[in-house]
């Protein structure tokens, strides 16, 4: 049972063999990013921008940009203030997640995807499972139905 396991281990060290140095020297000395906080911060909004829309629409077209800018904040207000609060807690871990990889330098569109379920799925659910809990008024009669 061992003996597999084993020889993937062993393919795979042999198989980065040529990486191990750079490795090694990345340890030992660190890696030393050459930009600002600003172009940190601003890396991490633009990587954001693209999770809800696309590459394909650019930042600075000033047209498209400043509509789909108020689409994103207003539903991460909508989340913020109507949002139950197991979505509320998710939208915290991905924003503190894009915070770190922003501050490390490593965001990119293709790391964003590995947690945008955290918060594109909360956004997504309580607008779709909404519709069958709604909630009572003050009076603790529910609202009428809009058919």
């Amino acid at each position: 049972m061992w003996r597999p396991a084993a020889l993937v281990t062993a393919g795979l060290l042999i198989g980065y063999l040529p990486l191990w140095r750079a490795f090694f020297h990345e340890i030992h000395v660190g890696a030393k990013p050459a930009s600002s906080l600003v172009s940190h911060v601003l890396s991490g909004a633009y990587n954001l921008y693209c999770l809800f829309v696309s590459e394909s629409i650019a930042p600075w077209v000033w047209g498209l940009n400043l509509s789909v800018a108020a689409a994103i904040a207003i539903s991460l207000a909508i989340l913020c203030f109507y949002g139950p609060r197991p979505a509320l807690r998710y939208a915290a871990f991905f924003l503190f997640v894009l915070a770190i990889m922003s501050a490390m330098g490593i965001v990119t569109t293709k790391r964003i995807m590995l947690i945008a379920p955290w918060l594109l799925l909360r956004l997504a659910l309580p607008s779709h499972l909404g519709a069958g809990s709604r909630k009572t008024s003050r009076n603790g009669r529910q609202p009428p139905r809009m058919n």
